[in-house]
C-alpha cells in the first residue's frame, strides 16, 4: 500500500538519518532513502532494488563484491542509478 511505502521511506528519528542529518535521507524498515526522490533496498555485497517514483524507474543490480559494502563501490552505483533515473526523466 502507498501508505506503507511512504512510512517505509521516511527515516522518522535523527539516529536512522545519514551523517548529515538531511531528512529526506537515511535508513527504515530496510530501505535507505537516497534523497527526495529515491529509494532502495540494499544487499551486503551489492545488490540493489532502486526505485524513483518521479521518475518512473526501478533498476535491480546483481553483485557479489568480494568485499562487504565498500563504500566507493557503493557510491558509484548509486550515482549511476541517479544519472539513469535523471536521463530517462528528461525523456
Amino acid at each position: 500500500p502507498s501508505n506503507w511505502v511512504t512510512k517505509a521511506t521516511q527515516p522518522d528519528a535523527a539516529h536512522l538519518r545519514f551523517s548529515d542529518g538531511a531528512p529526506e535521507t537515511g535508513y527504515q524498515y530496510q530501505w535507505w532513502r537516497l534523497g527526495p526522490d529515491a529509494y532502495a533496498a540494499e544487499g551486503v555485497n551489492g545488490q540493489f532494488v532502486y526505485v524513483n517514483p518521479s521518475a518512473q524507474v526501478v533498476i535491480a543490480k546483481m553483485s557479489a563484491w568480494p568485499q562487504a559494502w565498500p563504500a566507493d563501490k557503493a557510491a558509484v552505483a548509486v550515482g549511476g542509478f541517479h544519472a539513469i533515473a535523471q536521463y530517462l526523466q528528461g525523456q
